[in-house]
């Protein structure tokens, strides 16, 4: 690239606080450090960046906990590589810190993945490194590995080389590259866990997250990655729908992570952003996964139970991505829930319906709305005609409500206790104390009861002779 560009590369260097940090805390050390990777490539083309890679001629660990502690921020072995990478988080970055390769800079940059990525900027020195032409293809927007061992040396450099060529701009993979992560694709399910996480989360929290799923797919990764969506290739889904349920699926994916998709009726629901964004990508990625396994006899094709299924699957999913238990629990219950809306609408907006809905739906409620109508918008098959319109009217019935109630009624306060259940029935501890307070929750939620005296009239009525405890009047 230009020496202009290398210029103003060494100001952004010289001018960056968190780099600043790090070479006075190595210096201090008497270690030599060596930016590389991601930074200078962004950097060079126009992009900011708050993500570093250094290469440490010294004990990384050492300067981790330095820099670590001058910038109030934790610090953590990352994964299980050998030689072990150190991390530090701060607020609004995250610097990884590795031992610089024993034979030096050079042959450090020969071991990284793809050559945009195998240039450094030596600290001491001033001068940027390019020993294996990582410029001339960065200036052709071009995705190249170093080698084909470098590959084989990190399974997961496979599916990072289908994020950079779909997050960075322009850029495509080299054809030989692409051939030779084909080859390979089976080894993906040797990365760790969490480092996969990292690097599908970063696809699928972008705009372009269909296209990487079609990317992944293409290479052979997919069907090792997320076999439960693979498995959606083919299958016909009946007069509600014109696409295979794969297709669906990414279609529903585009309308909830690219806004040009956006259904015309999500307009006035709110964007989400960071985990909420993820959850709801991964929401519409697994809603009908449950379908191949779900599949049952009958005239035309019938997937009784396929939300529950899906649930399940997504369960299994989060412990290969080693995904953190909540959300986990948020994707399951979009997954189980996702016909929600449909059912809604087909049953008639009620009132008493829509008070439970909003109480099950609880705080993800919009990410709920966003799929139901994602889900709507990308099934247009004869059968369906109006069902996206009354999906909407679904769903401004849920947003209504919830604003009006929000917290009162998601978790409504407690008006009686099991003491109260007990002397006002009668009874000792057990299931049917549970029973009785779990209806007197519904009857909230349903708007029948709104204070602690109308919650003991209640009681009192269920204290009547010949009612059993836990039966309502």
């Amino acid at each position: 690239m230009a020496s202009r560009s290398r210029g103003g590369l060494g100001r952004a260097v010289r001018a960056d606080p968190r780099i600043r940090a790090a070479l006075e805390e190595a210096r201090a050390c008497g270690f030599r450090l060596y930016l590389v990777g991601g930074w200078i490539r962004d950097r060079l083309l126009g992009r900011e960046t708050a993500d570093y890679d250094f290469a440490v001629q010294g004990d990384p660990a050492e300067l981790a906990r330095r820099l670590a502690a001058r910038l109030h921020a934790p610090c953590f072995v990352l994964g299980r590589e050998v030689p072990p990478h150190h991390r530090v988080r701060a607020a609004d970055a995250t610097l990884d810190l590795a031992r610089l390769h024993r034979d030096g800079v050079e042959a450090d940059l020969a071991r990284r993945d793809f050559t945009v990525n195998a240039l450094a900027w030596d600290l001491e020195a001033g001068r940027l490194l390019d020993p294996l032409g990582g410029l001339a293809d960065l200036g052709a927007r071009r995705l190249v590995p170093v080698s084909e061992r470098a590959l084989d040396a990190d399974p997961l450099r496979l599916l990072r080389g289908v994020r950079l060529e779909i997050l960075l701009p322009r850029f495509a993979m080299d054809p030989a590259a692409a051939a030779a992560l084909r080859r390979r694709a089976s080894r993906i399910q040797e990365a760790a866990g969490e480092r996969t996480r990292e690097e599908l989360d970063r696809i699928m929290a972008s705009d372009r997250a269909v296209q990487g799923l079609r990317r992944l797919r293409e290479l052979g990764l997919l069907a090792r990655l997320l076999p439960e969506v693979e498995a959606l290739a083919g299958l016909e889904q009946g007069p509600h729908h014109h696409l295979d349920a794969l297709e669906h699926t990414l279609a529903v994916v585009e309308a909830v992570t690219s806004p040009a998709a956006r259904p015309a009726q999500a307009r006035d629901l709110p964007e989400p952003g960071g985990e909420d964004r993820l959850v709801l990508a991964y929401g519409a990625l697994f809603h009908d996964a449950g379908k191949a396994a779900a599949a049952g006899p009958g005239p035309g094709p019938r997937f009784p139970a396929h939300a529950a299924l899906g649930a399940g699957m997504v369960r299994a999913a989060a412990r290969r991505m080693a995904w953190p238990r909540r959300r986990e629990r948020r994707v399951a219950a979009l997954v189980r829930r996702h016909l929600r809306g449909l059912e809604l609408a087909a049953a008639g907006v009620s009132e008493r319906a829509v008070r439970r809905a909003v109480h099950a739906l609880a705080e993800d409620l919009p990410l709920h709305c966003l799929l139901f109508l994602a889900d709507a918008a990308a099934s247009r098959g004869p059968a369906s005609r109006g069902s996206l319109q009354a999906v909407a009217a679904a769903v401004r019935a849920l947003v209504a409500r919830h604003r009006a109630e929000g917290a009162a009624l998601v978790s409504p306060p407690r008006l009686v206790t099991g003491r109260d259940v007990m002397e006002i029935l009668g009874i000792g501890p057990g299931p049917a104390v549970g029973r009785v307070l779990a209806e007197i929750r519904r009857l909230q939620v349903d708007g029948e009861i709104r204070d602690r005296e109308a919650a003991l009239q209640r009681l009192r009525g269920m204290a009547a002779p010949g009612r059993r405890a836990g039966e309502s009047p």
